[in-house]
């Protein structure tokens, strides 16, 4: 099962603490890596504009991301430093890292990057075990160091050991990954690792170059005009709704133009069981289940508040 969830309600264990961060030698590197010249993607553009900009206006809000999942049994340190650098060899956007000069809207940013032999991560053996609460402000700790925007690789590995399973936690910042890429991250780690554990290759797909990637982006969204089929697309949508995005159908009672703290709420509404019934339910109305789920919240807003459409905006 995956929760998203806040890290102080994770429930951790305590055990010895280990850490993988860039060995020496990949520091040293990084210290005289030119820039490549090949810009951020849009998405890793918007990102990196908003860690600028949270430096001008003094917000030390984290931009980081981070999943903790368990590896049954007797960890094996070596075997499982080397599924990070295996996997760190297999990804060139974990091999990159950004700079800039200054936080200004016009400062621009520089992507560099490091082949994969240069890209080492070792770990780290704490002396004294830690509590449960302990490991949790460590692990905030750890990525509020490594998994940062700008200035080195933003992602640290972190681990705390225990007598019958090891809870390992992976946390980057927003600009390496987004919450399904995280869920990916998760299979491919485990996978490498059981597969070096037992002497084997592991069975992987071929992944292709997100700095390829980025210049693909860019290319194709130069070729656009207004009369692509996807710009087409974007205008109805914006002009169905006057023109702007769509908003909660329900007064909140706030104030325009004023920002106010978001808080991640975790709520189960549905269990395993529910969950079964109510995706048959729509399977057999010829529906899915995130189109059941859709009708759902359109429902709730012309009963709550006599919406007439109900627009919604899911990001993929």
């Amino acid at each position: 099962m995956v929760v998203m969830a806040r890290l102080s309600d994770h429930p951790t264990q305590g055990g010895q603490v280990v850490d993988w961060t860039p060995s020496q030698a990949t520091l040293d590197a990084m210290a005289v890596a030119p820039p490549t010249g090949v810009i951020p993607s849009m998405m890793q553009a918007a990102h990196l504009a908003l860690a600028k900009s949270k430096t001008r206006e003094g917000y030390t809000d984290s931009s980081w991301l981070c999943v903790a999942f368990e590896l049954p049994g007797q960890f094996d340190v070596d075997a499982w430093t080397r599924t990070i650098n295996f996997w760190l060899g297999r990804h060139g956007g974990m091999r990159n890292w950004f700079t800039a000069d200054g936080d200004s809207e016009d400062t621009p940013i520089e992507r560099h990057e490091l082949a994969p032999e240069d890209v080492v991560f070792e770990p780290t053996f704490h002396p004294d075990d830690v509590t449960a609460e302990g490991m949790l402000e460590h692990v905030r700790a750890q990525m509020d160091v490594w998994a940062v925007p700008l200035g080195r690789f933003g992602y640290t590995f972190t681990a705390v050991v225990g007598d019958e399973k090891t809870i390992v936690y992976f946390g980057s910042d927003h600009s390496y990954t987004d919450g399904v890429s995280c869920l990916l991250s998760v299979w491919e780690l485990t996978t490498i690792y059981d597969s070096d554990r037992a002497g084997t290759t592991p069975e992987l797909p071929v992944v292709g170059s997100y700095p390829d990637y980025c210049v693909e982006e860019r290319k194709l969204a130069d070729s656009f005009d207004i009369d692509a089929e996807g710009v087409q697309d974007w205008l109805y949508f914006l002009l169905r709704g006057g023109g702007e995005l769509p908003r909660f159908p329900v007064d909140l009672g706030m104030t325009s133009g004023i920002k106010v703290p978001l808080v991640p709420v975790y709520q189960q509404l549905l269990d395993t069981e529910l969950s079964q019934a109510y995706e048959k339910v729509v399977e057999d109305l010829g529906g899915t289940y995130a189109g059941g789920l859709y009708a759902a919240c359109a429902m709730a807003a012309h009963e709550m508040g006599a919406a007439s459409a109900y627009r919604c905006l899911n990001p993929v």
